[in-house]
Order: C-alpha cells, then structure tokens, then sequence
C-alpha cells in the first residue's frame, strides 16, 4: 500500500518540477530576446526653483535634435526658437543654444553641444537667431536616439543659468554610456538618468521649463524633470506648429 501510493506522489511531484523548469526556462528566453531588464529605479525630483523676480534672465535653450525631428517639423521648431528669442530681443537678458541626440556608439558618449554661448540681446537677437538656424537636423542615424540625460549635460557650461527652456518631442531611450542606441520604448534607466541631471540643474538655480511636443511624450516625464504644474513648470504643444504659439507667451512671462 505504501508502494501504490508513492509513486503517485512523486509522479505528482515531477509533473511540479517539470512545470517549474518549463516556467523558469520561458522567462529566461524572453530575457534573452528582450535584454536584460532596466532596474525598475525611480530618481525622486527635486523642487523647480521659483521664476526669476528680475527682468533679464541668462537662459539656456536645449533643442532635441533625435531622429524624430526632420524636414518640416526641424524647420517649425527653428522658427518657434527665434520667435522666443524675438519676443525677448530688447529685454537685458542673456541667451544660449544647445542641441542633443542619442549616443555615438554603443557604451558611447551622449552626442549634442553648444551652438552658442550665452549672448546679450538687449539690443539684438540677430546672433542667437543665426545659431538657432545653423542646428543640424540629420534625421536617422545610430546616434539619433533621445538622450535627456546629454541634452541637460550640454548646459553644464552655463552654471549662471536662470532658466533652462528644454524642448523635446519624445521619452528618451538611452543615456550617456548605454549599450542601447535608442530603440523605443524607454527603459526607466534612460528616463532616471535625465532626470539625475535635471536635478543637478535645479540645484544650481535653473529654473526648467520642459515643453513636449506632440503626442508620444508622457507628461508624468515632463513633470519629473520640471516640476508638477502644467503651463507653470512643463508646457505640451500638439504639435511643431503649436510650439511657435507656445515659446513667444512663455518668453512674454521672463519680461
């Protein structure tokens, strides 16, 4: 009796192990197809510094130039950038220009600069314009990816900032030093990693404002490297053609 009602035991047993190691082995196979999984970080945000209570502000403009933004969209965005500039032209204020994209290589430096330093246009916004237009809008390439974590370093030389006016049209999907170029969807490694130097920036005194363009931006991103009021902290235009509505009123509120 013992005998007859072991085996069924152990049957039932093998059928568990069995089912186990089928189970373990499927996960393990969609880890191989799908990468090693992001660490499921989440960068906490630290407080948007207040508006500047001056007139005259040195602020930096970051453009995304990814792979997403090309022909008439890159057009549209230059010209929603000089109007902003236009609509500050006169006021005692400083302005810069800097542009981002992905990374050069795989485990790569992110890829962006300075197209200008900061510059007066108190009297002329004629240089920071030129600058704005000479950006480079490639379109596809490896290095074309969205790489937030770059676009906030290229505004380390500029540590006097009062505002950082950051412009985007999507998530990122790599970041300085990944193994991935910047194939969507985002890792939330890729989103913590803006967001880190987001905060640098705030603890320096910038002031960011982000303004997503479109519809394949999470709003929950914006407010993580800005701060959590719509049309305070981060702005949404529906696109490049509503950026040039939106740049001129947020420039109208610096002055």
């Amino acid at each position: 009796m013992m005998r007859n009602t072991w085996f069924p035991q152990r049957g039932a047993s093998r059928r568990l192990l069995n089912l186990v190691l089928a189970t373990l082995l499927a996960a393990a196979t969609l880890v191989f197809v799908q990468g090693t999984p992001a660490l499921a970080a989440d960068v906490p945000s630290v407080t948007n510094p207040a508006w500047p209570d001056k007139c005259g502000v040195d602020i930096v403009m970051v453009f995304d130039a990814s792979n997403s933004i090309e022909g008439t969209d890159a057009t549209l965005m230059k010209q929603a950038g000089t109007e902003f500039v236009d609509a500050l032209t006169g006021s005692p204020s400083n302005v810069a220009v800097t542009w981002f994209r992905g990374i050069d290589r795989r485990g790569g430096d992110g890829v962006g600069g300075t197209q200008i330093p900061l510059t007066s246009v108190a009297t002329s916004g004629t240089d920071v314009n030129a600058a704005i237009n000479s950006i480079a809008f490639p379109g596809a390439g490896d290095d074309g990816g969205t790489n937030w974590e770059h676009g906030f370093n290229t505004t380390d030389p500029f540590p006097s900032a009062d505002i950082i006016l950051f412009m985007t049209d999507g998530n990122p999907t790599t970041f300085n030093g990944s193994q991935d170029l910047g194939i969507p969807p985002p890792d939330p490694e890729d989103v913590d990693a803006g967001v880190t130097e987001a905060n640098n920036a705030k603890l320096a005194g910038a002031r960011i404002l982000a303004v997503g363009i479109g519809t394949e931006i999470s709003n929950e991103n914006l407010k993580r490297i800005s701060g959590p009021t719509q049309g305070d902290d981060w702005y949404l235009a529906s696109d490049f053609a509503d950026l040039i509505n939106k740049l001129p009123d947020i420039a109208l509120k610096l002055c």
